[in-house]
């Protein structure tokens, strides 16, 4: 988001995300996803390949991401490089 579209609204709804899980007034977006990744790590959730998923099923997944009506409410449209991106750190 902060590299397609910088000035998108919703960057600044995500600072003030960020500020309010770090309790720091100078947090960014990036922060607050440095702090839930912290917290995926401290609760110790387990990996998308704990429960069988496997790069054979990406475009499974890609294509029912993409058909799910929660997909549509990201502030844009992520494309399937973008989608297999976050498919491959979360496995």
């Amino acid at each position: 988001l902060e590299t397609r579209q910088p000035g998108h609204s919703a960057l600044e709804r995500y600072m003030e995300i960020a500020q309010i899980l770090t309790r720091r007034k100078d947090a960014t977006a990036q922060d607050g996803v440095t702090w839930v990744s912290d917290l995926v790590e401290a609760l110790k959730i387990p990996r998308l390949a704990t429960y069988g998923m496997s790069e054979e099923q990406f475009p499974e997944a890609i294509e029912k991401t993409r058909n799910a009506n929660s997909f549509k409410g990201n502030p844009i449209a992520l494309n399937d490089e973008e989608l297999r991106g976050i498919l491959e750190r979360a496995l």
